[in-house]
């Protein structure tokens, strides 16, 4: 969205997208790490419950929509090694 805004409307595919985008429900330096630390041993999932989350590149993305951008009112759920992701639409919109 950037490039197209300052101009660049037509970029070889290798460079107009990020190499993946970490869909997560809280900020951590890799989305499938747990997050173990001396504070706290037994890691995120266990202790909060709070699932891995997961990093998807372009193509994933165009599967897991269908290859359409379109709104809908349904909510993308993606599934992760332990449990599921679920986005709504603002959540969405913020990926793109």
């Amino acid at each position: 969205m950037f490039a197209y805004k300052l101009g660049f409307d037509n970029l070889p595919q290798c460079v107009a997208f990020f190499s993946g985008v970490d869909i997560d429900k809280c900020l951590r330096k890799e989305a499938h790490l747990d997050c173990k630390t001396p504070s706290n041993p037994q890691g995120l999932h266990e202790t909060y419950k709070i699932p891995p989350g997961e990093t998807m590149d372009i193509y994933t993305i165009l599967q897991k929509t269908n290859s359409s951008l379109q709104q809908t009112d349904q909510p993308l759920v993606i599934d992760s090694k332990d449990s599921s992701v679920s986005l709504d639409d603002e959540d969405m919109a913020n990926l793109i």
